[in-house]
């Protein structure tokens, strides 16, 4: 009799052993999904702001290219200008 109360007790550590690492497992999976999905808001976030940035970069690109162009043509022009007053000097 003694005998099978100490293999019942033993069961019985073994099941509460087993219920404490279930529910710590458990714990640490609703941690682990909290985390990611956090993780995967924040990635998110920052492809939206990079793209975001990206854009902005884009249109001050495009800004300088033309504030470009129309310095050369002015350069452009004030050469022509000038060498065309120099050549009618005698």
């Amino acid at each position: 009799m003694e005998i099978l109360r100490q293999a019942e007790e033993k069961a019985y550590d073994v099941n509460d052993e087993l219920l404490k690492q279930a529910k710590w497992i458990t714990k640490k999976l609703y941690l682990v999904n909290v985390t990611g999905r956090k993780l995967r808001e924040i990635k998110e976030e920052s492809i939206q702001n990079i793209l975001a940035q990206n854009g902005k970069l884009i249109e001050e690109c495009n800004l300088l290219r033309s504030e470009n162009e129309n310095l050369i043509n002015k350069v452009f022009w004030n050469y022509s200008f000038t060498y065309n007053i120099l050549d009618e000097i005698p």
